[in-house]
């Protein structure tokens, strides 16, 4: 059964659950609001990418890329959609300076779905012909203000970049240590302005290249512990920081540039939020994607598109 929920809203406040994070004097509340629901166990929620209004999101099962209007809380449109072949093979999206689409696969391609054909909406594999190549288990991506396109490499621990805007090969630009965290995969990765590019993965450490151009040098580790050690998603926060989905809980946390840790959301009692499989922030609001089940499972499980905000009337 496919059903789709169109925007309910729940007040929910916000809580500091161990004692590295940073309680704010007065914590505000927050709103959770859900924009869309799929009740069908051959579907789900997965990656996200955005502009500065809209948000995208890949519905794997059905190949649909949804966009959603964040700030007027409009519920989700149809912006295009993948062929069924592919579609369960796309690991990261993003969007370009020109407003085109960008698709990772599991083959290590990018695809590029340009904004001038996008409402064609059913494309030939001519419509999305592999704009770039070699980046090998790509979990997320994201595009600077130069249009080089920078990616994690999951199992590879790696960062690839693209440095053509027109595409091309992606080379490896850094990776992460070896030793303890050398089987943890990259789940995230974020642009601190033009200074350093930063990674987290799945152990909960969080690590700064220092940027000079496209060259990365100068490995640090930001932040680590148990309360990122479930991490499932990162992204920048815009003020040098990241914002983070962890399946325990699962829960939403800020990472100042300081490595501090607030919890924005922690939905252990609500049952809200089941398996975040990708976020972007919004200006002070996460938009999150909800796969509703660990990856590869085969149980049943909501699947659902929700974005976190202050609470305005409060």
């Amino acid at each position: 059964m496919r059903t789709t929920v169109h925007f309910y809203a729940l007040a929910l406040g916000v809580a500091c659950g161990s004692t590295s994070c940073r309680a704010p004097a007065a914590p505000p509340a927050m709103t959770l609001s859900r924009f869309a629901a799929l009740d069908d166990p051959n579907t789900e929620f997965g990656p996200l990418a955005r502009t500065k209004r809209f948000a995208y999101a890949l519905e794997r099962g059905q190949g649909i890329i949804w966009r959603v209007d964040v700030d007027s809380i409009i519920p989700s449109a149809v912006a295009a959609t993948l062929p069924r072949s592919m579609a369960d093979s796309v690991t990261a999206l993003a969007v370009d300076m020109r407003t085109n689409l960008l698709v990772a696969t599991r083959n290590g391609e990018v695809r590029r779905i340009d904004a001038r054909t996008i409402l064609l909406r059913d494309f030939l594999p001519s419509h999305i012909a592999p704009w770039a190549t070699g980046a090998d288990g790509a979990t997320a991506m994201v595009v600077d203000r130069n249009g080089a396109t920078w990616v994690a490499g999951g199992a590879t621990r790696s960062i690839h970049l693209i440095a053509d805007s027109a595409g091309g090969p992606a080379r490896v630009a850094a990776r992460g240590p070896m030793g303890a965290d050398s089987t943890s995969p990259f789940v995230g990765i974020a642009l601190s302005d033009s200074t350093a590019v930063l990674a987290l993965d799945t152990k909960g450490s969080l690590y700064r290249w220092a940027r000079q151009g496209d060259s990365l040098s100068g490995l640090t580790i930001v932040s680590s512990g148990p309360g990122l050690a479930t991490a499932t998603a990162m992204r920048s926060d815009g003020t040098g920081g990241v914002v983070v989905a962890t399946s325990d809980g699962p829960r939403i946390l800020r990472i100042a540039s300081d490595g501090e840790v607030t919890v924005m959301h922690d939905d252990a009692r609500a049952g809200n939020l089941r398996w975040p499989a990708d976020l972007e922030w919004f200006d002070g609001r996460v938009f999150v994607s909800d796969a509703g089940r660990p990856p590869h499972s085969k149980r049943a499980g909501l699947t659902t598109l929700l974005l976190v905000r202050p609470d305005t009337t409060q």
